[in-house]
């Protein structure tokens, strides 16, 4: 969903650009440069709320340059003995992927 946030937040950015400068041009109405402002902020906010929801499991965004890649952190120290995850594979909060001893 952070994926999807972000991707969401990139279109919004680009509409609002273009709508604010439509509207200052006197080509766009001004009600479709607020809509596309209001659509901004919207995005920025579901941004952040995905942001604080894999936070809140641990997670953190790595400035790769590519928003589907993340450090994962254990709750204690230990060694990984088990992997069950494939490159590429959706999980949720509740999917294990590594087993530690």
């Amino acid at each position: 969903s952070y994926t999807a946030a972000q991707a969401r937040l990139t279109l919004a950015d680009q509409v609002a650009k273009r709508e604010a400068e439509l509207w200052r041009a006197g080509i766009s109405p001004e009600q479709d440069y607020q809509k596309a402002a209001h659509d901004l902020r919207a995005a920025e906010i579901e941004t952040s709320s995905a942001r604080q929801q894999l936070a809140a499991l641990g997670l953190t965004i790595q400035n790769t340059g590519n928003p589907a890649q993340f450090a994962l952190r254990a709750l204690s120290d230990g060694t990984v003995i088990a992997k069950h995850l494939a490159v590429g594979e959706g999980v949720t909060p509740q999917s294990p992927v590594f087993s530690l001893a």
